[in-house]
């Protein structure tokens, strides 16, 4: 297998590449500038310096990429659906860059872009938050103008990329602005509190739980959980307590039942293609009869199914859950390299599996792959993964 370009001095298109293009969700830019510095520096890496590809990386993109096309054929709305699957190209690309191309330094930088992701976010969603005391979470998420957060538990995205940030404490090469690190973890956690994100909460605790048991520093997970449990309750506290109040309620997970009930009656009804990509918000209130009388019935048009695995088996059939699953093998990989070895369990490689897991917890009742942040992060993490994967099997 050929190694990694030597980590010398040289211009990280790659890395500056997918920075350059994460940040730019952050800015009130429109997404075809990030798109087009995404197009015009990869382009340049891709042409400058030699790819390290893993096959297997290959195969399971180009297995997506054949059940996506299946989904647009079979799709009743076929434009809708061409156009939710070509938003999953510059995802694909950063997945690519990452990679084949990411060496040492561009992962440190790529964490410290999480970071200040999460800080330029998060301090702006506590910004529209305080200025305008009155409106609820939902109308604050349109007040933020962020083209990718459609709905609060949208939030959960900074919760996903909370492990990076752990990461950067832990490794020896990162001394200068760790303070960023305990700044972007306690803002994003603000920002789940305000914003009334159980989810998000739930994600950051997975995160932090798989990040902290698989270094095996139970004494820090213990000290976070002994004044972050505190911390949370104190600033819900200061909100009153509507997180809290949100918590005793089962009204949302009421209204997501009948989505779940949907999506399994359209898989049985097209077990093998899935009735297109996309197809869910067409025709899940078509399978939502009979319900039992108990079960409450959002009265709104929700374009996903807050799962995203019966989402694909309803629109992809099997097919498109396996070619989803078959992305899971990367990160379990990466667990086994590092399994039983101390001395491998590096802190980007434990963060990296606490993003994943923290992401598969949030797909389990909120995320489709066809939301814009979502097949952006989902890829992004399994490049990550691949890359390290590919660093570890050369190491050894």
């Amino acid at each position: 297998m050929k190694a990694f370009p030597a980590e010398g001095k040289r211009f990280d298109a790659a890395g500056w590449a997918v920075c350059g293009y994460l940040l730019g969700f952050t800015l009130p830019l429109p997404l075809d500038a990030a798109l087009l510095f995404l197009a015009a520096l990869g382009g340049y890496a891709v042409l400058t310096v030699p790819a390290r590809y893993s096959p297997s990386l290959l195969r399971v993109l180009a297995g997506l990429a054949l059940v996506l096309a299946l989904g647009n054929a079979v799709s009743a709305d076929p434009r809708r659906s061409l156009n939710l699957s070509l938003a999953l190209l510059p995802a694909a690309a950063v997945c690519l860059l990452v990679a084949g191309y990411f060496r040492f330094p561009d992962m440190i930088r790529l964490c410290w872009t999480m970071t200040g992701f999460t800080i330029a976010v998060a301090g702006w969603l506590l910004l529209v938050a305080a200025t305008h005391p009155g409106c609820p979470p939902s109308e604050w998420i349109g007040l933020s103008r962020l083209t990718a957060f459609k709905v609060p538990n949208d939030v959960v995205i900074l919760q996903v990329f909370l492990p990076f940030s752990l990461a950067l404490w832990r490794l020896d090469r990162v001394r200068r602005g760790r303070w960023a690190v305990p700044v972007a973890v306690m803002m994003a956690l603000a920002v789940a509190v305000l914003y009334r994100s159980r989810l998000s909460l739930l994600v950051a605790a997975t995160g932090v739980t798989v990040f902290y048991w698989g270094l095996g520093d139970r004494r820090r997970l213990g000290k976070m959980l002994l004044w972050g449990v505190p911390a949370l309750v104190l600033v819900d506290a200061l909100t009153g307590f509507q997180l809290a109040e949100k918590f005793r309620s089962l009204t949302t997970a009421g209204t997501r039942l009948p989505l779940w009930i949907a999506a399994w009656r359209m898989f049985l009804e097209a077990p093998w293609t899935g009735h297109g990509v996309g197809s869910f918000r067409l025709l899940y209130r078509f399978h939502l009869q009979p319900l039992p009388e108990w079960i409450v019935v959002d009265p709104r048009i929700t374009p996903w199914a807050h799962n995203i695995f019966l989402e694909l088996l309803a629109e992809l059939g099997v097919g498109g859950l396996l070619a989803f699953t078959l992305f899971f093998g990367f990160p379990l990989g990466l667990w086994r390299s590092i399994r039983g070895e101390e001395k491998r369990k590096k802190p980007l490689d434990i963060a990296l599996i606490a993003a994943f897991a923290g992401f598969c917890v949030a797909g389990m009742v909120e995320l489709s792959l066809w939301r814009q942040w979502v097949g952006l992060t989902f890829l992004l993490l399994v490049g990550c993964i691949a890359r390290q994967n590919n660093q570890n099997r050369e190491e050894k």
